[in-house]
């Protein structure tokens, strides 16, 4: 199920590029070209954590906002630099100590031509009154943000990825304090960035498979910024789904429901830096070792959905297992390709299940039931009606 999440996220379902899955605006609010977020807020403090544990970056903030200006305030401006905005996707926020956890209204904006930062805007649910403050938490995934150090490996070699992130946290409004923490799969990182912005203390501090940058405090004008680049060992599958279709065919006298979705893979992971070896792929499987080969695909499946099937190129692909939901947990569809998919390696395929109708319906109250013969009835009777005046309106010319 966690693969699948990863792979969706690839394929841009969540992604901002495409639709943002939160509660965003379908309107791109277009901004001046010479914008600048009005200064009305400031950070008092900021923590940011970075998740690496997948293979796509899952970055999470949670800020005090304090309201400076002499007005009330209801929107918030997020900052992203230009060379990144195109790979933020699930962008989403809410108040932190808020029990619904309600999430904000998310607003995209048109790109600023020349401009270094992008913007999204975050509706407050009520305008933040003058010297308030509120706790904010944001989480946002980034696609397309991790490269493969070496490009080419051993097929049983280990793989590098580096990602690079600013030290300080991208923000339309001034930082008083912050600091970053940095998860990693393992604990081998061999390479990573020492700023010396702490000069008494280590930075970062490292515990585990954890990094901790700062805390910084110190006040950080927005737009300040100062790269930082880890090198982590991650050898697994960095896939992404560059193509993703759906069908559903809705059979109303059979009372079924058939989906099916066509996927296009690519395996972003490290090339092979020699032909692939069959035997020693074999060999790899028998010991279930790491590889960042795709060789395994798990979907999950609503309670009730029955005769999955699993097609390619060439055609049914019969190494897989289906094994259907239960009252404790949802149903699974675990696909094998023909070939294990490595780094730069493309694989098209199609699945599709069936649904009875009655579990995506709902009952439709009796009275709603007449709502359309109605509706139809009062047109045809409004038009048979003017037609009968116009039709007796005496247009005949007579003499005086």
């Amino acid at each position: 199920m966690k693969l699948l999440a990863a792979l969706l996220l690839s394929c841009g379902l969540v992604s901002a590029t495409a639709a943002n899955t939160t509660a965003t605006e379908p309107a791109i609010q277009v901004l001046p070209e010479n914008f600048r977020p009005p200064q009305v807020f400031r950070n008092n403090n900021l923590v940011r954590i970075i998740n690496l544990e997948k293979s796509y970056v899952r970055e999470s903030i949670n800020v005090v906002v304090e309201n400076v200006d002499k007005r009330p305030q209801s929107e918030y401006y997020v900052a992203f630099p230009t060379d990144t905005i195109n790979k933020v996707g699930g962008l989403e926020g809410w108040p932190k100590d808020s029990e619904e956890k309600k999430k904000f209204t998310v607003t995209s904006t048109r790109q600023i031509p020349s401009s270094s930062h992008q913007y999204f805007i975050i509706h407050l649910h009520q305008p933040l009154e003058p010297a308030a403050k509120l706790t904010l938490t944001l989480s946002y995934h980034l696609q397309s943000a991790l490269t493969p150090v070496p490009a080419a490996i051993e097929q049983d070699g280990k793989q590098y990825l580096s990602y690079t992130f600013p030290q300080f946290v991208p923000s339309a409004y001034t930082s008083n304090k912050q600091k970053t923490t940095v998860k990693f799969r393992g604990t081998d990182v061999p390479d990573y960035t020492r700023p010396t912005t702490l000069e008494s203390e280590e930075d970062p501090k490292r515990e585990g498979s954890t990094f901790t940058y700062g805390p910084y405090d110190m006040e950080v004008k927005p737009g300040t910024s100062s790269p930082i680049t880890v090198r982590y060992e991650y050898t697994r599958p960095v896939v992404t789904c560059t193509r993703l279709e759906r069908d559903i065919e809705i059979s109303h006298w059979g009372g079924n429901m058939a989906t099916e979705d066509r996927f296009w893979f690519r395996n972003d992971a490290a090339k092979l830096t020699k032909q692939f070896s069959r035997v020693e792929w074999t060999k790899k499987q028998f010991h279930n070792a790491q590889s960042v080969a795709l060789s395994l695909i798990r979907v999950p499946l609503a309670p009730g959905s029955v005769n999955p099937y699993f097609i390619d190129d060439i055609g049914n692909v019969s190494t897989s297992r289906f094994l259907p939901a239960t009252e404790t947990r949802l149903g699974l569809l675990d696909l094998r390709p023909r070939y294990p998919i490595f780094g730069d390696w493309k694989y098209s395929f199609k699945i599709g299940w069936n649904n009875p109708l009655s579990s995506v319906t709902y009952d439709y109250p009796f009275l709603a039931a007449f709502r359309k013969p109605l509706s139809i009835f009062g047109a045809i009777l409004a038009v048979f009606t003017a037609a009968w005046v116009l039709g007796n309106i005496d247009v005949s010319i007579k003499r005086r």
